[in-house]
């Protein structure tokens, strides 16, 4: 098989099928699709700047996908630009492709360098025909090629590049609170989810579910409707958020089907 040097997004089977997935439009299932692939392409691990909005999505696609959940839309707006949801949960992240690159470069370091012992050993068998010195050449271990996960390490504190990251992608946290948890549960945990490749990424996304879980249990206020909003509103269809009133392409799309 052909080596490729090609990047790939990961997408289930039954994406399409999900609550938040299946009742989008055409355009905004694509514009979703095309967003994941340019965060994939560029590395931002799910971060799309205000300067791609217009580039990826449409004013609709855009506001379905902001929409198409309550607590937890496909795409939330951020400092600079927007974030897809989960994507470090299901793609590859940068630090993860920085590790794997690495890992490459020592390989070829160690292939190179058992070149230059294999070489040797055989000067070295040729001058030498006793079979001790071919035994040893034989059964010297072969260099490390590749980097592992570690476990957490004992000392593990909030750095001040951790804070400056919790303080721009998780406003308000208790880190100090947070931070024990993640300690205790990671100093405590077995198997393979013990393992990380990056503890600082690990610890970051560890924030973002805490931060989510926290925006979706805080009370949202109740608005005060005045007769503009009522007027506002009525120029949107009631059924499908976002779409006019007269012209609703959700609508006219539920009447062709059930005719």
């Amino acid at each position: 098989m052909k080596n490729e040097h090609r990047l790939y997004a990961k997408l289930t089977l039954d994406f399409g099928d999900s609550p938040k997935i299946a009742p989008l439009s055409d355009k905004a299932f694509r514009d979703f699709v095309l967003a994941i692939l340019w965060s994939r392409r560029q590395m931002t691990d799910g971060f799309i700047p205000d300067a791609m909005k217009t580039k990826i999505f449409t004013k609709k696609s855009l506001n379905e996908l902001l929409n198409n959940d309550l607590t937890n839309p496909s795409i939330k707006p951020c400092e600079g630009g927007f974030m897809i949801h989960d994507f470090t949960e299901h793609q590859t992240t940068k630090a993860q492709i920085q590790a794997k690159v690495e890992a490459g470069r020592k390989g070829g370091i160690a292939k190179s360098e058992a070149s230059k012992h294999l070489a040797h050993a055989k000067d070295s068998l040729q001058q030498n025909s006793g079979t001790n010195l071919a035994k040893r050449e034989s059964e010297r271990e072969s260099p490390p090629t590749g980097v592992k996960g570690t476990r957490i390490p004992e000392l593990f504190p909030i750095t001040p590049e951790l804070r400056q990251w919790a303080t721009k992608n998780t406003p308000g946290m208790d880190l100090e609170t947070k931070h024990k948890k993640f300690l205790s549960h990671y100093q405590s945990a077995t198997g393979d989810s013990a393992i990380k490749l990056d503890w600082n990424r690990a610890w970051q996304t560890w924030m973002l579910g805490d931060f989510d879980k926290q925006q979706s249990t805080k009370p949202q206020p109740i608005p005060i409707r005045t007769p503009a909003d009522t007027r506002i509103q009525d120029l949107f269809c009631k059924e499908h958020n976002g779409w006019p009133a007269n012209d609703c392409d959700r609508c006219r799309e539920e009447q062709e089907v059930s005719a």
